[in-house]
């Protein structure tokens, strides 16, 4: 089940960075991890509005084709009206294939609270999650030497 449900969200994932946001609602952080399991992953939320989210993207971006064996989930946080602006944005920021996601919604405080009862709306709002799962969450752009203690992390707990 767990191979068919990653098949189907790569499937998903490379549709998506064609075209189309995957809406991203209350579940939709489990079903991301789920899809996941086993395998370090960056989930970041980002803001065409933030004035760090570029540079936090094209970061991201730079440490996924550095290190391939890491996947790389967006998140867009603005309304249906800058949907576009959000293509756009992703589009030029050059990223490898990820999954793109979108709030879906209108409470988007609640969907922010589903996501993390500890997150009050900072962008950009990033998750590093190693092979287990164990998570560490980042406001703003991460210091270099903390992105690099963290991928050292990584290359020590493999086997």
């Amino acid at each position: 089940m767990r191979c068919l449900l990653s098949g189907f969200l790569f499937v998903l994932a490379v549709t998506a960075h064609a075209a189309e946001f995957l809406p991203f609602r209350g579940d939709s952080r489990a079903v991301i991890e789920q899809a996941h399991a086993g395998q370090a992953m960056i989930l970041t939320f980002w803001s065409v509005d933030c004035a760090y989210c570029a540079d936090d993207l094209a970061l991201l971006g730079d440490v996924v084709r550095r290190h391939p064996q890491i996947a790389l989930v967006t998140v867009n946080t603005d309304d249906d009206a800058a949907a576009g602006n959000a293509s756009k944005m992703l589009n030029e920021a050059g990223l490898p294939v990820h999954a793109r996601w979108r709030f879906a919604g209108h409470d988007i405080d609640r969907l922010r609270y589903q996501v993390d009862r500890k997150w009050y709306g900072e962008l950009p709002r990033t998750y590093f999650y190693d092979t287990r799962h164990q998570v560490r969450a980042v406001s703003g752009k991460p210091a270099a030497e903390w992105l690099e203690g963290w991928l050292q992390d990584l290359k020590a707990a493999r086997p």
